[in-house]
């Protein structure tokens, strides 16, 4: 499961070479990029290291409120908001409500001012065209690390580092949207309501009406 795993800190190499000065700066681009997200979809492939490839959309609706559609065959169904988050397992015909810190990916609904309080910086450093920035979310303590564009100033790529496997997060697109239907981050009791839809590529593009 992608965004809601409780992760562990793995050592990495040696940051030698980048002046304090530098990190700053580094980290501003990184929140002044985060800061600019309001509404998107965020394409992705995943992987990994055990071979199981996925891929879907990530949708951001600030202040709280996010989906993470994977596309068939993944079975699951991710939505969050500011109470909890909810996941839905389409083959077990079965929902989980948890709390919101164990989203991993939670680093990308908060704003300029939040993120010291949120999120301590283990390492930075420089790796070919990107930065690389481990980050560790204070209240869940889970790690993960963040490859940032140097040139375009973007997030690329982050990396889930588990005990036993390795999940990797190629960000393929990003899309502004306008505000997204709210009915896209609910997953009403399927017990009550019937089955849930589970949306493909098209789906999501007829239902955010992008090209």
């Amino acid at each position: 499961m992608l965004f809601v795993i409780v992760l562990v800190h793995l050592p990495f190499s040696s940051q030698a070479g980048l002046s304090d000065q530098y990190k700053k700066i580094i980290l501003k681009d990184l929140k002044n990029y985060l800061t600019q997200i309001k509404s998107v979809a965020i394409d992705f492939e995943q992987i990994d290291s055990n071979g199981s490839y996925a891929k879907g959309v990530f949708i951001v609706s600030k202040p709280y409120k996010f989906r993470c559609n994977y596309y068939p065959p993944f079975p699951i169904l991710i939505v969050g908001n500011k109470q909890y988050i909810s996941i839905y397992d389409y083959q077990m015909e079965h929902l989980t409500r948890i709390n919101v810190k164990d989203n991993v990916f939670n680093f990308l609904l908060i704003e300029n001012e939040d993120f010291e309080s949120k999120f301590d910086v283990s390492s930075i450093k420089t790796i070919e065209k990107y930065h690389q920035i481990e980050l560790i979310n204070k209240l869940s303590n889970q790690h993960l690390l963040i490859f940032f564009d140097r040139t375009h100033k973007q997030i690329k790529k982050v990396v889930l580092p588990e005990e036993d496997n390795q999940i990797t997060i190629n960000l393929t697109k990003v899309t502004e949207i306008s505000k997204p239907r709210n009915d896209l981050f609910i997953i009403r009791n399927p017990d009550v309501f019937g089955p849930i839809k589970h949306f493909d590529e098209s789906d999501i593009k007829k239902y955010l009406k992008l090209n």
